[in-house]
């Protein structure tokens, strides 16, 4: 049988000694120059790994230091002409150019990565109020609200910003150094 990270679904079929080439939705993705990839050990541990039945590739990437381009993985006589007619139709049936496709996976990758790690409080805040998971300045970690509070004068809100979920007290300016969305919840 040939590597997992060879034939998983999550892999695009380029891989090196040490580096796999993922797709977006690879749950061991990593963005490395603003390419999406993973490393073969941890390829090996993953346990997500499901072979790509939908789309077997055809072709895989040569690089040789001069020139990138695509050969044949297996003899097209043997899987026959219609089948890679049929996979080129799946490609051009998405209506997009392979400069979209790749605009695309780095837009997903871009945005995963963006739910998936501290944001610092200087490079942005959150573009929705709700609720978010904050490091505090003493490196404390906790769940707090960010928006309008229920505390109000006369009827009117006195603000907006992190506050305290239980207090409805706002948070002073660099108590909080970043935060994060949360995860989507688990699913079966």
């Amino acid at each position: 049988m040939a590597e997992k990270c060879k034939t998983c679904r999550h892999s695009t079929g380029n891989v090196g000694e040490l580096i796999v080439y993922v797709r977006p939705g690879c749950p061991r993705l990593s963005i490395i120059n603003g390419v999406m990839c993973s490393s073969k050990m941890r390829c090996k541990e993953c346990k997500s790994w499901k072979e790509d039945e939908e789309m077997k590739r055809l072709t895989k990437w040569i690089d040789n230091g001069i020139a990138r381009y695509a050969v044949p993985l297996t003899n097209i006589k043997i899987i026959g002409y219609g089948q890679c007619c049929t996979q080129l139709a799946r490609y051009e049936n998405t209506g997009m150019t392979p400069e979209q496709v790749i605009e695309m996976q780095m837009e997903w990758a871009a945005m995963k990565a963006a739910h998936t790690r501290w944001i610092p409080v200087t490079e942005r805040l959150p573009e929705e109020d709700g609720r978010y998971l904050v490091t505090f300045s003493n490196g404390t970690r906790s769940t707090v609200g960010y928006g309008t509070c229920r505390i109000t004068v006369f009827g009117s809100p006195i603000g907006h910003g992190w506050y305290n979920l239980h207090e409805g007290s706002y948070y002073a300016d660099g108590c909080i150094i970043a935060w994060m969305p949360f995860p989507e919840p688990y699913k079966e």
